[in-house]
This record gives structure tokens, sequence and C-alpha cells, in this order.
């Protein structure tokens, strides 16, 4: 899957946020603007936080629907991936 390219340690939805946590590699990788940019393609709000060392984003799902949410994370985890592939191809 797509979260599974790009490093995602967990998911997990607690009432009306779903929080992916990434792992500690993803900080070579991932610079916060690539996040932001990843979730400017999706529909859904979202904060990105740092946790314990690990980078998290929180999706605020209130009000959507379970497809529209699903829909958004996958938009999410093929942006991200999109990011890492051009990074790899073009590296600094």
């Amino acid at each position: 899957s797509y979260f599974d390219k790009v490093f995602v340690e967990r998911v997990e939805r607690k009432e009306n946020k779903i929080t992916v946590q990434f792992e500690k590699v993803t900080q070579r990788l991932f610079l916060a603007q690539d996040y932001f940019k990843a979730l400017s393609a999706t529909n859904l709000k979202a904060a990105i936080a740092e946790n314990k060392g690990l980078m998290e984003v929180v999706f605020d799902v209130r009000n959507k629907k379970d497809y529209e949410i699903l829909e958004g994370l996958l938009i999410f985890g093929e942006s991200l991936l999109e990011i890492k592939e051009s990074k790899e191809a073009n590296p600094i």
C-alpha cells in the first residue's frame, strides 16, 4: 500500500480524529512542506506535529463520511509517495 511505501508506522482513529504516525526514517526523507503539499491534494483538514521524535499527521474527520475519509487518506498516501519517488529520482 502507499502507506507502507512512505514508512507509516501506525494509523489510529479516535472519535473525530485519525492519526497517521511515521517511522523515524521519514525525518531524513520528508520536510514539513512535503506533508503540507501531500495534504493539499486532499479535502481533509489536518495538523502536523511531532510526538516522541516521530512525525504525525492528525486528520480532523468530523462530519466526513467513511468513503470521504478513505479517499482522502489514499490521496494523501499517493501524493506522499510521488514526492518520495521524485526525491529519489532527483537527489540534491
